[in-house]
């Protein structure tokens, strides 16, 4: 009975050892068709699909700096196919054994951010790009997927899958190559824009100022910059410049330039009689005042009214002007009731204001009202290439006044008044011109230039002297802005703080400071 039960027990057990056997046939079977599903999957993926080991294996409590040096003595153990075509090889096996820093660079920026990224998130990381250069040297970009195999602390492997957005990096690079392009077309287009529509403000509302020198189109900038704004405006320059046609620009293209500019000239009065032509009288207010009058203030409510000579207002007027300025408000000469007005205001002189404020001769306080937004019109000899085209115009001007036909001018003559520094300016050149025509026997131009203009011999300066009264009369020209495009640094081709520094160095400060 015993052995009975043996030989049935034995044959269980053999019968279950057969079992267990296919069993483990079979899955190895499954494994080995796994495996070759695998092997084809890989072989056949349109991705590259890599292996990376490392030997020494890299140890993660190394430095970043040494782990990234690491990163790139990585041999390629397995690839498919398709990451080997992406390196320009045949096949997966072709780029076997190669390592990583055939293809990539240790020194590339980009590269050594995005190993360090690696590192630092265990070397695990999703959607990184990189740039390497296949066999022929030719620069493809990468989408990267990567995950290591770590082992006591170090890296052992990498596997990862790679995919070349070479083409559509190209595709992006050409892209922002035609927005940049376009973005340019566009700047110069409306560069362009701006020109003609200056070109046209010149042309249609500073038909009257002529020159298209920088000093003088600087200066038209700056009246169309302020124009817009009730801001009051500091005209300054020398004695026939031209500062009242600059005012008249300025209200021409002005919110209120549908009204008429209100011109005072302040040293053709004396005291008294300024105070009523600029504010008004009551009637007795002072002997012949035999009825109420309206001030230029008053009857310029609402429109520009232009201060010509602000230096020569008298001392006891400037508080009133003050007041007009701050809260537009004042009283008529003779009578007690505030009156209100709206009132735009230029002002000119060819003083030096800030030297009047030193020497007492100008209220301080009237001098910061005033200057808010100065505006320096450069001296003729500061824009003597302006001076062919000034010729034309008085010789246009002055042929239809008396009745001439003077139009030729001799290059002797230009030069002759191109050579003369013109203390008068243009109004000096227009007088001139003026004569020549009047004295004119035929259609060509022989001018009078004061004896002496162009033989002038200047005592020799120091080039320190020299350097200071450029530097100064370019910060004049630019209403001592010394920043930006327009600035004085920019004229005199240097850095803002080197002008800084030699303005420091030649004593040189903005009036008023």
């Amino acid at each position: 009975m015993v052995r009975s039960l043996n030989e049935s027990e034995l044959k269980i057990r053999s019968f279950e050892a057969e079992k267990e056997e296919r069993l483990r046939r079979r899955a190895e079977e499954d494994l080995r068709r796994q495996g070759e599903h695998y092997r084809a999957f890989i072989h056949h993926s349109t991705e590259g699909i890599y292996r990376l080991d490392f030997d020494p294996p890299i140890n993660m409590r190394d430095p970043e700096d040494e782990q990234h040096c690491q990163i790139f003595n990585g041999t390629l153990a397995e690839c498919n196919d398709s990451m080997g075509r992406m390196y320009g090889y045949a096949g997966g096996e072709d780029l076997q054994g190669h390592r990583l820093s055939e293809f990539q660079s240790p020194e590339d920026p980009h590269l050594r951010r995005t190993y360090l990224d690696i590192i630092r998130s265990g070397y695990r990381m999703a959607d990184f790009e990189t740039r390497e250069r296949d066999r022929n040297g030719t620069l493809r970009y990468f989408l990267n997927s990567a995950v290591g195999v770590i082992e006591d602390g170090k890296v052992v492997r990498v596997w990862g899958i790679q995919h070349d957005i070479t083409e559509r990096k190209r595709m992006e690079e050409d892209l922002r190559k035609a927005l940049s392009e376009l973005k340019q077309l566009k700047e110069r287009v409306e560069t362009e824009r701006s020109f003609l529509q200056q070109e046209i403000k010149c042309e249609h509302n500073f038909e009257a100022i002529v020159g298209r020198s920088d000093a003088l189109q600087y200066v038209l900038y700056r009246c169309e910059q302020v124009a817009p704004t009730d801001a009051i405006v500091l005209v300054l320059g020398e004695t026939g410049t031209g500062k009242e046609l600059i005012a008249r620009a300025i209200h021409s293209i002005s919110p209120c330039k549908d009204r008429p500019l209100m011109k005072v000239s302040c040293a053709n009065l004396p005291a008294d009689l300024m105070e009523s032509e600029l504010f008004g009288h009551e009637k007795g207010a002072f002997t012949g005042a035999v009825q109420r009058q309206l001030g230029r203030f008053e009857v310029a409510h609402g429109t520009t009214i232009f201060l010509d000579e602000i230096g020569e207002l008298p001392q006891g007027l400037q508080a009133k002007l003050l007041r007009v300025l701050q809260d537009g408000e004042f009283e008529r000469l003779g009578g007690s009731r505030t009156v209100k007005v709206n009132v735009r205001v230029i002002a000119a002189t060819n003083r030096d204001l800030a030297e009047e404020v030193r020497a007492g001769r100008f209220r301080e306080d009237l001098f910061y009202r005033l200057n808010v937004f100065p505006i320096t019109v450069p001296p003729l000899r500061d824009r003597r290439e302006d001076i062919p085209l000034l010729v034309r115009h008085y010789l246009r001007l002055f042929n239809k006044k008396i009745g001439k036909d003077v139009i030729t001018v001799p290059r002797e003559t230009m030069q002759q008044l191109m050579g003369y520094p013109w203390p008068g300016n243009v109004r000096e050149l227009a007088n001139v011109i003026e004569q020549a025509v009047i004295t004119a026997h035929d259609k060509t131009l022989r001018v009078a230039v004061p004896k002496g203009a162009s033989q002038r011999v200047e005592a020799p300066q120091r080039l320190e002297d020299l350097d200071r009264d450029h530097i100064l009369r370019t910060l004049h020209r630019t209403a001592w802005q010394i920043n930006g495009a327009r600035g004085a640094a920019a004229l005199l081709g240097l850095h803002p703080s080197t002008l800084r520094s030699r303005m420091k160095r030649l004593g040189i400060k903005r009036p008023g400071l």
